[in-house]
This record gives structure tokens, sequence and C-alpha cells, in this order.
């Protein structure tokens, strides 16, 4: 009697969680086919919530029903995504674990009775499954390498100078290491704030803090979660410049936020970093700062006075969606955030977040690439 009980709230339970599935590819189908997207979530969703009713009324038909969505799913999934496992596995991630419940609810349907020993041998391969997709989550994947042999740098680039940071992660290396000797484990409890620097881009509505700014010479580049720029003087924190690119709330109203800047400078040969008025010594432009927005633009800045670099795409501005292959039109209005890039470099004409995405703008290879920390 009591396994009677348990096995009737079982399968109530996971009628419940399938139907609020069901009800959310639903929801976000009907969303997503009024912007012009995939109207698989639709019907996948219509699908999910009939197998709910089915488990309420214990009927033995939910088990196929739900076999058939899944297996329609990992086609989907395929022709989608191909084999990359994150795109895969966001598909796939939580249809596989109510598939893993409804193999084991068989059992209490109608006529299920003599499908335990079955139910039980689906059930486990669902779990390998699942276990194995865990594991492997925690493996490199899109794991960048170079199709060939590189090609020697011409003016390798020696370490930063210690008081620089020159990338997101300090060094082309990426180690985040700073080369400091002045703080010590005997004078840390002695630190005290320096200056304040209030940018007035607060972190709500979807906005987050993740900056890391870097500093050349005596400025610090630091950029808020609506992409805004801000040149400060490193010792003092007055404002320079500011740079507002005019990224709307619209944009992106779930993702705000920029993590970093990139610094290129196109001198052929290696150069101290600017000091006070040697920021206005070198060519418009020539030392500059790179910058990708919410609403999916790659903007050129001139890092000594924030104004665009008009050579640079249109006026400074290379609108990274238009023509893009791989992308829906629906990927392009507003709410959309695009492709996330991962910390690589751009330049040599390509533009790499973790796939190939295709020929980038071009920049003169110099010995500072920068490197898009975003």
């Amino acid at each position: 009697m009591k396994l009677a009980v348990v096995g009737c709230a079982y399968r109530i339970v996971v009628a419940a969680l399938t139907l609020l599935f069901g009800l959310a590819l639903v929801v976000g189908g009907v969303q997503l086919l009024q912007l012009g997207g995939s109207p698989y979530y639709l019907i996948a969703g219509l699908v999910a919530s009939l197998v709910a009713v089915l488990l309420l009324l214990r009927s033995l038909w939910a088990a196929p029903v739900y076999a058939v969505l899944l297996l329609a799913t990992l086609g989907w999934s395929l022709w989608e995504a191909g084999s990359a496992f994150w795109p895969l596995a966001a598909r796939l991630g939580l249809p596989a674990v109510l598939g893993l419940l409804i193999a084991f609810a068989v059992p209490m349907l109608k006529g299920g009775e003599r499908f335990r020993t079955s139910s039980r041998l689906v059930g486990g391969v669902f779990a390998v499954g699942l276990i194995g997709a865990f594991a492997l989550a925690f493996q490199p994947i899109w794991t960048v390498r170079a199709a060939g042999e590189p090609a020697p740098v011409a003016n390798p680039l020696p370490m930063p100078e210690a008081a620089d940071w020159l990338q997101y992660g300090r060094t082309p290396e990426g180690d985040q290491f700073a080369p400091f000797d002045q703080i010590t484990p005997a004078n840390v409890a002695q630190l005290k704030v320096a200056w304040t620097f209030r940018t007035g881009d607060l972190a709500t509505g979807g906005k987050e803090n993740q900056n890391t700014p870097l500093q050349i010479g005596d400025r610090l580049f630091a950029c808020t979660p609506s992409n805004q720029v801000f040149a400060l003087d490193a010792e003092t924190g007055r404002q320079v410049w500011k740079y507002d690119p005019q990224v709307g709330a619209g944009a992106s109203p779930s993702w705000q936020r920029c993590r970093s800047v990139a610094y290129h400078d196109l001198a052929p040969t290696p150069r101290p970093s600017p000091q006070g008025a040697g920021w206005g010594e070198a060519a418009a432009c020539e030392r500059r700062l790179y910058l990708t927005t919410a609403d999916m633009r790659l903007i050129a800045i001139d890092a000594a006075n924030g104004q665009p670099c008009a050579a640079f795409g249109q006026n400074g501005v290379v609108a990274l969606a238009t023509g893009h292959p791989r992308l829906l039109q629906s990927d392009l209005r507003p709410g959309r955030r695009g492709r996330q890039p991962d910390r690589r470099r751009l330049g040599d004409g390509q533009s790499v977040d973790g796939r190939a995405l295709g020929r980038g703008p071009r920049l003169r290879p110099a010995h500072r690439r920068p490197g898009l920390g975003l």
C-alpha cells in the first residue's frame, strides 16, 4: 500500500514537472515565433504538455509519445547546432532529465507493470548519459588550435612595464599576474582608498559590473555595463574623457555588461607607454581602444581623446552581425545579444569566439594585438 502511494505521488510530481516544462516552451515558443524564430519550441511545448496530461491519466501512451518528442528534439538539435557540446547540452539536457524521470514512472501507468525491467534499463541508459555529459562539461571544449605553424612576429613585445595592464589578462598569455612589490603581507592591512570614481551607470535591470580596467601609462581605461568607456587619471581618478556608444536599454534587457576594452598601438616598433602630454604626440588613432557593445558593434576609439577612429569601419564602427551567415534576422532585433566572444585576440583579419566565425575587420598586424576580454 505504501509503495502504491509513493508511486502515485512520484507519477504526479513527474507529470507536474513535465507540464511546467511544456508550458514554459509554449510561452517562449510563442514569443520566438513573434520574433521570426523557429516554431519547434512551441510544437515541443504542446507535445510535452500532452505527455503531462497522459501521465496524470496513467496512460501508457505517455512513454512512446515522449520518446518520439525526444528523438525529434535530438534530430532538430543536431540540425540546428551541429555536434558542438554546449549548444546540444542546452537543447537536450532538461528533456533528457525528464526522459529519465518518465522512464521510471512507466510501471505506475496502466499496463506498465510488465515493462518494469525495460523501463529500468532505459532509465539507466539516461542516467549514464547524463553523468557522462556532466563529466564532459568539465573538459576543454572548442579548443582553438592553429591550422599550421604560426608565422614569426616581426616586433615581439617584451613583458609589459610593471605599471601597465595592457590586456584583459595583463599579458598576451592572460596570466593576470601583477608583479608589484610595494604591497606585501606586512603592509597590506595599512592600505587606504586613494580615490573613488562613479560612472553613473548603475548595475540594475540585467546589468552587471564585470569590468577589468586597463592601465596604459598614466591612464586607466574602464567600461561600464552599457558599454560606456571612461579614461581616468590613474593617480587622481580625474576623468580625462568619456565615450558613450548610446546602447539602448532594449539592446539586451537581460545581458548588459562589459568585461574590458582592448588596447592596440599601431607604432611599427615598441615604445614606452605615454605619460601626461605624451598622449597627444602620436598621430590620430595611432593608440586606440576596441570596444564591443551589447547591440553587436565593434568600435575603435582614439585612446588619446575618446573620439571614434574614422578610418576604421564606418566612422569607427563595424556592425558585427550584418551579413553574418549564421545569424537569423531575429538575432538582430532588440533583446537578442548574439554570440558571446571568448577572450581571444582580434587581428590578421580573423575574429574568433571559440569557433571560426569568418572574416572580421582587418587590423594591421603589429607588436601589440588587442586581446578581446569581453
